[in-house]
């Protein structure tokens, strides 16, 4: 059959960070200063919290010197507290997660 190829979805790629990087422009995030990549930590730790440095490049997506720079940037910012090794949203801070829907 020599018909359009049909494109199939890429069922491992983390779908999180890629919307994040498409979308972060509109969002106040950016306006305040706090990039892509910072938001994609946040997203992250959202999704999973209390990861180590090496799971959070995995996870959000970015390289080593760019967790460990936004990481520092973060804690400045009393949004993520470091305990050991993990780092955590300072939930406090960003407010109570919303309860998941049944």
């Amino acid at each position: 059959m020599g018909g359009p190829a049909v494109r199939q979805a890429d069922t491992d790629a983390n779908l999180d960070s890629r919307t994040v990087g498409n979308l972060v422009h509109l969002d106040a995030f950016a306006h305040h200063g706090l990039g892509g990549s910072r938001l994609a930590i946040l997203a992250a730790l959202a999704d999973a919290d209390g990861q180590t440095s090496t799971e959070l490049r995995s996870s959000a997506s970015a390289s080593r010197p760019t967790v460990h720079r936004q990481l520092a940037k973060l804690k400045t910012l009393g949004l993520v507290i470091r305990q050991g090794e993990l780092n955590n949203l300072a939930r406090a801070r960003l407010g109570r997660r919303r309860p998941a829907l049944p």
